[in-house]
């Protein structure tokens, strides 16, 4: 009758031992997809305040060039300036480590307007490794056309 009750015992106890498992492997999954969505807000906080930034420079820097037409442009410092900003407000992500070459800006001309392109990359490093499970990479882009 003793070893019965020892028995189930042990049984209970391995029972427990898996479903605390499970529960905890679920938990970490929660808080990994959580990590990964507050990241991608950081990202899109950071190239709108890039963005922000680039605007306010693109309209402090408005001339009239020889043909008489308003012209805007962005300076390299200015350049360096939104890329720093970028940096810094990316710099809140729990997974990412974003470097200068995750941060591009180009401005494109044309006859009727100037386009600021920002983008911001990054590579998630949060995740499932074990299983093989990987979050995607951050490709956040946003464009601004100044029309003259």
């Amino acid at each position: 009758m003793r070893n019965k009750i020892i028995n189930k015992r042990g049984q209970a106890t391995v029972e427990g031992a898996l479903v605390i498992m499970i529960v905890v492997l679920l938990l970490l999954a929660v808080v990994s997809v959580g990590l990964y969505i507050y990241d991608m807000s950081v990202y899109a906080f950071a190239a709108n305040k890039a963005m922000d930034m680039g605007i306010s420079k693109l309209s402090s820097n408005t001339y009239y060039d020889e043909n008489g037409y308003i012209r805007t442009e962005l300076f390299l410092k200015d350049k360096e300036e939104i890329q720093k900003a970028a940096l810094d407000a990316m710099s809140l992500a729990t997974g990412i480590k974003a470097t200068e070459d995750d941060v591009i800006i180009e401005v494109y001309e044309t006859d009727i307007s100037t386009d600021l392109y920002i983008l911001l990359t990054g590579s998630y490093n949060l995740g499932f490794s074990g299983l093989g499970i990987r979050f995607p990479d951050f490709y956040y882009d946003l464009t601004y056309s100044y029309y003259y």
